[in-house]
């Protein structure tokens, strides 16, 4: 996990976290698990370390920060994807997550995918994501039965489609899906036909 943070561009050097004093917990746990807690290791908020630089910008320590208090939410996601992302590398099983790209630049979300098309994912482990990302629909990141649409009907309901599904004369591998997606013609697109009206009445009001 520590290298993993160190290679995302987040300028943290180090990971640590906090031990909690048994003593602390006790207060406010049922009696039964007193023996436990204070047999037991108890880990609370992880601290995150970046360089400590003096005014001729050299390195002279290093300075510790409270993961949730004092990181961007987007370091803060990127630590809390990178043990299951790594574990599911390890073990060779199936990663799903909704919304991948919530918090995180483009690019480290497509690094992320791009790791289980790499020769570190020996095991074949697989990541099944829900992504409103754009930046992802490259050929040269995924094949067209890889990729799946939902669109939501008039009814409500959402209704799950393939890529593969379309005419591959008119959908070829060497096609920019995310050109093709934006201008509508696979469906699952918003329908903001009356978005401009209905900020203008809203404005209004």
């Amino acid at each position: 996990m520590v290298e993993f943070a160190r290679q995302a561009d987040f300028n943290i050097v180090n990971l640590g976290a906090e031990e909690l004093s048994a003593e602390k917990l006790i207060r406010e746990t049922p009696v039964e698990l007193h023996k436990k807690i204070l047999a037991a290791r108890i880990f609370g908020g992880i601290k995150t370390y970046h360089h400590k630089l003096n005014a001729a910008g050299d390195v002279v320590g290093t300075v510790e920060f409270d993961l949730n208090e004092d990181e961007s939410q987007g370091t803060q996601k990127f630590i809390a994807l990178s043990g299951p992302v790594t574990h599911t590398l390890e073990e060779g099983s199936i990663l799903v997550i909704d919304e991948l790209e919530a918090r995180l630049h483009p690019k480290l979300t497509q690094a992320i995918v791009d790791l289980f098309h790499s020769p570190v994912n020996e095991r074949n482990a697989q990541l099944v994501c829900a992504t409103h990302d754009v930046t992802l629909l490259d050929p040269e990141r995924f094949r067209r039965d890889q990729v799946w649409f939902c669109e939501k009907g008039s009814d409500g309901a959402t209704s799950l489609f393939s890529l593969a599904e379309f005419d591959p004369q008119k959908v070829r591998s060497t096609t920019k899906f995310s050109r093709q997606y934006m201008l509508g013609l696979f469906g699952a697109v918003p329908k903001l036909a009356h978005f401009q009206e209905a900020a203008a009445y809203a404005v209004k009001e």
